[in-house]
């Protein structure tokens, strides 16, 4: 049912185009690489990253280079063009994919190829590239397909003794939009809360992406964009958030999820991403080990409800969505405008809590209360987590029956709870069918949340907009 992604220790090595200082090193690399009758020669290495230099990578640990990777443009494929360079050439043929001995079995290789790959298909000037082509003999193959790369066949070009294998790379697939779904503050899958990540080759239209998100039919949708100021080493990304039916400015568990799929990938070597939302907010998450996610987003304290108009539509809405008496809420408090609050976060006894049962979609969609949604919770642990309050929140208004597990409520309720129990770290667990744990500090007008995430499938958009 479920392919599932494990997430890598993120790699200290770091990636760049080979400066002309380094090939004699590169060619010492190359000779230790591959046999006589094999390998480039330092002439060839030096035209080839002078004529050719931003289709020559190097991948360097602190500064001692560990490997490179260089290609060539061609019309065609052959081993006659492989020995020149055609500026225009919509083919890009692999000459050597080299490590140095001492790093060997460290995946430097497949990182530094994967990185190779996805700066071809993201450099305008290499827009017009439709294939990246290679040989390679058969105990690579493995390697190379592990890359991406598809087996033609037998290659009829000759270097050397030994048969050699045609793989190539479709580009033009590559570049098209790719999804992924993850079960975020959870490490089961089928836990959690479910986004869908779409990690966009350029920017999209609001009616694209409604109709996307639409289409995978989550809590939300998060859009990812590549800012153009940014690099492995300080990566920056756009953010637009979508429910199925409206766009929402913030999402904590999307936003764990976007970064869960970054953190992933062989191109990003930071342990640290910075991400701009629609809305200008600024955020900030961060790996701190394998296993787990921590958000930085701006706090979103609540105010107690003093408008006695307001707390009997609370009081109103909680009775008949909910089958929760007046006599239970312990507290009302909202976010935003309290003549027209965002969010209303109320407290009940941790029985009313437990007692939730029946579920007045209808009512909790149509009160005035709110405009976007409503947070209960209670004091305590209604599990086995030895969390320090639990809660509930439902959306009906913009799509959300019920979110499974909210980041953006828990920036809510993490200081309205570090208030009442005098604690800055605290854990809370989301009562939903789904459940899921959120680790919360709150700390300098700032909320950060850790948690957990595991990917569950993944794949390209396919007869969709984009």
């Amino acid at each position: 049912l479920f392919s599932v992604m494990f997430f890598p220790t993120p790699s200290p090595f770091t990636h760049k185009l080979l400066p002309a200082c380094a090939v004699e090193t590169a060619s010492c690399i190359e000779a230790a690489s591959y046999p006589a009758d094999e390998k480039a020669s330092l002439e060839a290495l030096t035209s080839r990253q002078s004529y050719a230099g931003e289709y020559f990578l190097s991948s360097w640990d602190g500064d001692t280079l560990a490997g490179f990777v260089c290609g060539t443009r061609c019309d065609e494929f052959t081993e006659e063009t492989m020995t020149t360079h055609s500026p225009t050439g919509t083919t890009l043929a692999i000459h050597s994919v080299c490590v140095d001995a001492k790093y060997r079995r460290q995946k430097v290789a497949t990182a530094m190829l994967r990185q190779y790959v996805d700066n071809v298909a993201r450099s305008p000037s290499s827009s017009t590239i439709a294939t990246i082509e290679l040989i390679a003999k058969a105990y690579l193959l493995h390697f190379y397909v592990g890359c991406g790369f598809k087996v033609e066949g037998l290659s009829p070009i000759v270097h050397g003794q030994d048969p050699w294998f045609h793989l190539s790379l479709d580009l033009n697939q590559y570049r098209k939009a790719k999804f992924y779904v993850v079960d975020a503050f959870t490490s089961t899958p089928g836990a959690g809360n479910p986004a869908a990540v779409v990690l966009l080759p350029s920017n999209a239209s609001d009616d694209d992406m409604q109709t996307i998100a639409k289409e995978f039919n989550l809590s939300e949708t998060v859009f990812v964009t590549h800012s153009s100021s940014s690099s492995p080493s300080n990566p920056l990304y756009t953010l637009a958030y979508f429910t199925p039916t409206t766009e929402i400015n913030l999402c904590g568990h999307a936003t764990l999820a976007a970064a869960s799929v970054l953190f992933n990938l062989p191109s990003i070597s930071s342990q640290a991403l910075n991400f701009t939302t629609r809305s200008g907010i600024q955020l900030r998450a961060t790996n701190p080990s394998p296993s787990e996610v921590q958000l930085d987003f701006p706090e979103n304290p609540p105010t107690e409800v003093t408008k006695e108009d307001l707390v009997g539509l609370v009081e109103a809405v909680v009775k008949e969505g909910l089958g929760i008496d007046a006599e239970s809420i312990i507290s009302i408090n909202y976010v935003g405008d309290p003549s027209d609050p965002e969010d209303i976060l109320c407290e009940v006894t941790p029985t009313a809590f437990k007692g939730i049962a029946d579920i007045d979609l209808a009512a909790l969609k149509a009160t005035k209360a709110y405009h976007h949604g409503l947070i209960v919770c209670c004091e305590g642990d209604v599990s086995s987590n030895d969390c320090h309050f639990s809660s509930r929140f439902f959306a009906p208004k913009i799509g959300i029956d019920e979110d499974p597990v909210c980041g953006r409520a828990h920036t809510i309720l993490a200081p309205y709870f570090s208030s009442k129990l005098g604690k800055t770290s605290l854990s809370g667990y989301q009562n939903s069918a789904r459940g899921g744990i959120i680790k919360c500090k709150w700390e300098g007008g700032r909320v950060y949340m850790r948690g957990d995430r595991v990917i569950v499938t993944s794949g390209v958009l396919e007869g969709l907009p984009i």
